[in-house]
């Protein structure tokens, strides 16, 4: 029995030895562990991030067999789908740092050409990756960046807009050739996010503002007053003191109300009186809130003369979206029975505003009247009725026009249910498949609401996935708790699963400027683009924005 007992005891004395042994060895050793995995980590990091050296398999470029099966079907009801495909590849690493970008021509078989540039994330934090794309295609950038996200799921299946400053640019740049005498003070309201407000700011226009918030917004970016007009026929009159003391002087009115609160809060301003004008070929009729009548107008430039006011000119909005040449025309031609009437009274009026409601898109299915179309009639009223020789300063104020082709957005298939309904009360219900989607109305999609805009959905799949494939009676909702979240009331799709995408295009107008988080849903991620049609085009940036701000610099990777 002593043996046993000492047996037992050694064994003991062994056990707690052995266990000393493995908390000594936990405590010495894991450190050590910690440290070489986080060297491991930084020198994989340092490989997928710095240009010199080879990407990592996760972060390469696709492959052209790998761009071929991916393609961006067009689905519109009635049309069946149409398949684009595109070869332009590049690679994005999203980190905290920045971004490196590289550019690959198509014919190159993925070689990384010179253009290789890294760039510093955005205010926000977010990446803003600077894409120059080879190929007469202005889409391609956008859409291999499109894919790219997806694929590697780097928004954690947030939704995201691509937004291509180049659009804005050839906007800008076809206003200035098709209408060289008028100026565009772009609208605030349309979309303020704030790197294409600097980059229209570096192009040179002016600013339609509404309150003083989009003042002071527009004041930082160094934008002079004179470049302002306080274009709000019904101001607040805290904001009324905060444009006179910030020097902004232009601004609109229609009634007599109005004319007594600027006498009282700002007598030296620069007025412009807007008139009522036949918005009926608009989507959205803004004369039924503002817009003094023809027949009002003189007895207005009385009151405001009597008030000691200094009228300038002369105003009017044809409605936002409009469908029709003629009104412009018609509106210009009302507009120079009212000059007459100041100049009657003795006013010395020397600004036109003829408003906005230019389309932004080409697509006739979307805009019945496009841009080009409404130009000549348009510069033939003007030199009628404001020819060169009368000294008139003639301004826009387009927002759709500027900004509504400059943005996609894509978002998730979230969830997916088979439903039965009616086309038509009386009808036979039939299937109809619903998809979700985690943006709605109460988000980017209110301008379904309020703009009065039918969007129509782009589904990323494989080629070979989609060619053929049958179409289904679908319906898209957004992602909230209320009913009245539908984005498109029927479309025609192919089948889709929970995790695929849509994505939409024409989305730069009315839709994130008044989205809301309303259930938590958080508003969609901003990735900036500059589709530069070669490598000279995108060196030559810096010429093309010469009063470039240094946000806008940062989106578009030109280092100031």
């Amino acid at each position: 029995m002593p043996f046993l007992a000492l047996f037992v005891s050694r064994l003991c004395l062994c056990l707690c030895l052995w266990q000393a042994a493995v908390v000594v060895r936990e405590v010495l050793f894991s450190p050590l562990r910690v440290c070489a995995a986080f060297i491991w980590c930084a020198r994989t990091r340092l490989s997928t991030c710095h240009p010199s050296t080879p990407l990592s398999p996760l972060l390469s470029p696709p492959t052209h067999s790998q761009l071929d099966k991916l393609s961006l079907t067009q689905s519109r009801n009635p049309p069946s789908p149409i398949i684009r495909t595109h070869t332009v590849s590049l690679s994005l690493s999203r980190r905290r740092g920045g971004a490196d970008v590289v550019v690959s021509d198509a014919g190159s078989d993925n070689k990384t050409d010179d253009h290789t540039m890294g760039m510093k994330t955005h205010d926000d934090g977010l990446v803003v990756p600077i894409l120059n794309t080879h190929g007469d295609s202005r889409t391609a950038a956008r859409d291999a960046l499109i894919e790219r996200i997806v694929k590697h799921d780097e928004t954690d299946g947030m939704p995201f807009y691509v937004v291509d400053l180049a659009t804005v640019k050839r906007q800008h740049d076809q206003w200035t050739r098709l209408l060289p005498r008028v100026e565009p003070f772009y609208a605030v309201k349309c979309n303020n996010d704030q790197v294409v407000l600097d980059a229209l700011n570096a192009m040179g226009t002016g600013f339609d503002c509404a309150s003083a918030g989009e003042l002071k917004q527009v004041l930082a970016m160094g934008v002079s007053p004179e470049n302002i007009i306080y274009a709000n026929p019904c101001k607040q009159i805290s904001h009324l003191q905060f444009a006179r003391g910030a020097g902004v002087r232009k601004m609109t009115f229609d009634c007599k109300d109005e004319l007594v609160k600027i006498q009282a809060s700002y007598p030296t301003a620069e007025l412009v009186i807007r008139v009522l004008v036949d918005d009926s070929y608009s989507v959205c009729k803004l004369g039924t809130k503002y817009g003094a009548p023809a027949s009002e107008t003189y007895e207005l430039l009385e009151f405001a003369q009597t008030l000691g006011l200094n009228v300038i000119g002369v105003s009017f909005h044809v409605g936002s979206g409009c469908q029709s040449a003629r009104a412009y025309s018609s509106a210009i031609k009302t507009a120079a029975q009212v000059f007459a009437e100041g100049e009657e009274l003795g006013f010395v009026f020397k600004l036109l505003d003829i408003g906005g409601g230019f389309p932004g898109t080409e697509d006739r299915v979307k805009a019945p009247v496009l841009f080009h179309e409404i130009i000549p009639e348009l510069n033939e009223a003007l030199d009628d009725h404001f020819p060169v020789r009368h000294g008139v300063r003639i301004i826009a104020e387009p927002g759709r026009y500027m900004v509504c082709a400059s943005h996609t957005e894509a978002t998730p298939v979230i969830s997916r249910r088979i439903m039965y309904e009616a086309p038509k009360a009386g009808e036979e219900k039939e299937e109809v498949v619903s998809y979700y989607i985690n943006d709605g109305v109460y988000g980017s999609f209110n301008c379904t609401l309020y703009d009065h805009v039918e969007v129509y959905p782009l589904v990323l799949r494989a080629a070979k996935e989609t060619v053929g494939a049958p179409l289904l009676t679908s319906c898209i909702w957004g992602p909230t708790c209320d009913s009245i979240d539908r984005v498109v009331r029927r479309v025609d799709l192919p089948k889709l699963d929970v995790g695929d995408w849509l994505y939409f295009e024409d989305m730069g107008a009315y839709t994130c400027a008044a989205s809301s988080t309303f259930n938590g849903f958080q508003k969609p991620i901003m990735y900036y683009i500059y589709s530069a049609s070669n490598a000279e085009d995108f060196k030559s940036l810096p010429a093309k924005f010469p009063k470039l701000s240094r946000s806008a610099a940062r989106a578009l990777g030109v280092e100031l």
